[in-house]
């Protein structure tokens, strides 16, 4: 940088104060006194300060410490602290050794660096701070320097009074805004010869609002007596109006009060101009934008925009307006192997947009795959199962791929959506198997066609809303022992938890009662407890792991019997009485279903025979109104499930006396 000798300095070191070979400058500022040497001691040399009142002894302040220039990098660094880089930034030096070998010494560059940073002049060995000496005495100093033989080479007295004098204001505070740019510029009275004009730099404070006053001056503003005093800011786009005030400061930092605060409006009415410069750069998978900042005071931010074909109208990216000294942006929404074009617009105080800036391209040319999406969930809907996750994170996903398995390590791609959802309803356009267990992964698909990394996999056990089929075939017969055989087909449904057999007698009023469950088919049960003839109606339902119920299968109508013949009638007598009345009478048959007898005639005795009586006889006789004396006769026993026994043996007709004696002694 170029390294300015402003004059205030130049004749502070060339003549007056520092004209003399050996001296100090004195400042108090109320606690503790500065003395800065005028000349610094050399490598081989120390300086111990001694100080006495009026009518005292010269005493030693700094025996056991004595100044003397540093070498060590660590001891610079420490004794600048906060003070390192804007010295280093002030003398251009590339590092502390380098700032080390600009302050050692007595050139005019030690002297400006270490008047303006005291830590450099503590480096130097040119401060010493009295930290001991009292507000209004009287003081007589005595400079000694030493040699590395602890022997006096040079020394020098300079009175003094322990009096604090703060430097004088500033005078005649004023401002101009240009564009964006605040210019501030003030008097100082010149120096002339006097001991206590010591300032050596100056201080802009500003507010805004209710907000204190706050230093703006990150520089140092060094005191050039051959100039006005200056400062210049950019205008903060937010701001329209803010206060400002200066003060001088000395040697020591003690502060002048407050120059007259003047107020300056900080906002233009016109409409600003475009932004310039703006530039695009392509960082992977966003496209960074960079501009100049406005110049013009009344800008107080930007506004960018974009679209994806010249001919297009541009889309607004910002949801607020990027700030005023940010003239940058991020474009992370950028799809990859699209071309946009940007445009910038600034914005003024007064709500006003400026024309848009020139324009600006960007591409991605993508090679990374797309992240893949996470939080993905499943759930029934309907009759299918429903996907759903969390977008890619990245911004140029074309489509998803669904992928599907029974295995969790077999997955195939069962689908595709431009959306976070999918609904799964199966292979080819078949329904999904109830109670099925699968497993489900999605991945990302970019504008160019990559595929990133499947998602996480997840388990769903797809558990069905549809009612299964109702068993079939189902049917229902007597069978032996008073019973009612039910044989329930099978249900085409993978997740059958259960089969609820009912039973009803055929006219009751009375609900269908479950009389039976089974958890698996094809099955053949036998019902014994039903009534004998009876007749009853059976229904089988199908109920899944869901909980949901078939529709009923229903049965034929069906009634309990006694299926076991009752014996045959044993023996068989047909007479024709004397009053001409055919009688057919037999011997009665045991049974415990006996529901009667019935009387059949025949002209043969192997022949065709026929029922006579039209419901079964309770007795063991029977007349025959149209009996014949050359008929023949059996009998069979019949219960009350209508089953018969076998055929009696054939009885001819025989007359009342002497052949029935006749037909009993042959028997």
């Amino acid at each position: 940088m170029v390294k300015k000798m402003f004059l205030f300095l130049i004749v502070l070191l060339s003549g007056g104060l520092f004209a003399q070979q050996y001296d100090l400058l004195y400042t108090f500022n109320g606690k503790q006194a500065a003395l800065f040497l005028t000349i610094a001691p050399d490598f081989d040399q120390q300086v111990v300060v001694f100080r006495k009142a009026a009518g005292g002894d010269f005493t030693p302040l700094n025996k056991e410490t004595p100044l003397k220039a540093t070498e060590e990098i660590s001891e610079i660094e420490s004794l600048l602290g906060e003070e390192l880089i804007l010295a280093m930034d002030y003398t251009g030096a590339e590092d502390i050794d380098a700032l080390g070998r600009v302050i050692r010494g007595n050139g005019y560059q030690a002297a400006l660096t270490t008047l303006l940073f005291p830590g450099a002049a503590r480096a130097a060995g040119r401060l010493y701070i009295d930290s001991s000496a009292v507000q209004g005495t009287d003081y007589e100093y005595k400079i000694v320097y030493y040699n590395l033989l602890d022997q006096p080479v040079e020394e020098f007295t300079k009175s003094v009074k322990a009096v604090s004098v703060p430097p004088v204001p500033p005078l005649n505070l004023r401002s101009e805004l240009k564009g964006a740019m605040l210019n501030l510029e003030w008097e100082y009275p010149k120096w002339e010869s006097d001991p206590t004009n010591l300032t050596i730099k100056y201080n802009v404070y500003r507010k805004s609002g209710r907000e204190n006053f706050t230093r703006v001056n990150e520089k140092v503003l060094l005191r050039n007596d051959a100039v006005n005093g200056f400062f210049t800011e950019l205008v903060k786009g937010d701001i329209k109006e803010a206060e400002y005030y200066v003060t001088a400061v000395d040697l020591a930092g003690v502060e002048s009060k407050p120059s007259k605060s003047i107020k300056v409006k900080l906002v233009s009415d016109q409409q600003p101009q475009p932004p310039t410069g703006i530039n695009s750069v392509v960082d992977r998978d966003r496209i960074n934008l960079v501009w100049d900042v406005s110049a013009e005071p009344n800008v107080t931010g930007y506004n960018i925009y974009r679209k994806e074909k010249s001919v297009q109208d541009s889309v607004k990216l910002n949801k607020r307006p990027v700030p005023l000294s940010q003239p940058m942006f991020t474009d992370s929404l950028a799809k990859s192997a699209v071309i946009y074009y940007y445009y910038v617009t600034a914005l003024s105080a007064n709500g006003k947009e400026s024309r848009l800036s020139s324009m600006a391209v960007g591409e991605i040319l993508d090679t990374i795959p797309p992240v893949p999406p996470t939080g993905i969930k499943a759930s029934i809907l309907g009759d299918f199962v429903k996907l759903e996750w969390k977008a890619s994170r990245s911004n140029d996903v074309k489509h998803y791929n669904i992928y599907r398995g029974d295995d969790r390590n077999i997955l195939a791609k069962t689908g595709m959506t431009t959306t976070t959802t999918f609904v799964d309803s199966g292979f080819d356009g078949t329904n999904l198997v109830a109670g099925q267990v699968y497993f489900y992964s999605v991945s990302a698909v970019d504008l160019v066609e990559i595929e990133g990394a499947q998602s996480d996999t997840i388990q769903f056990k797809y558990i069905d809303k549809m009612a299964p089929p109702a068993p079939q075939p189902f049917t229902a017969k007597p069978v032996h022992k008073n019973g009612i055989e039910v044989r329930v087909g099978m249900t085409m449904v993978a997740d059958l938890a259960k089969v609820n057999l009912y039973r009803k007698a055929v006219g009751s009023t009375q609900k269908e009662q479950v009389i039976k469950t089974f958890n698996r088919l094809p099955v053949v049960f036998t019902d014994t407890t039903g009534k004998l003839n009876e007749r009853y109606i059976y229904y089988a339902e199908s109920i899944d792991s869901a909980g949901n119920k078939s529709q009923m299968s229903v049965s034929n109508e069906v009634e309990v019997k006694d299926l076991l013949v009752p014996a045959a009638v044993p023996q068989v007598n047909a007479v024709m009485r004397k009053d001409k009345k055919l009688e057919v009478s037999w011997v009665a048959v045991f049974e415990k279903d006996l529901a009667g007898y019935n009387v059949y005639w025949s002209e043969l005795p192997n022949g065709n025979y026929t029922l006579i009586n039209p419901k079964p006889v309770k007795e063991t006789k029977f007349i025959d109104p149209n009996g014949k004396t050359d008929n023949f006769y059996k009998v069979r026993a019949v219960d009350t499930s209508g089953n018969e026994s076998e055929w009696s043996d054939a009885a001819p007709v025989v007359n009342e006396e002497s052949d029935l004696e006749e037909y009993q002694e042959n028997e």
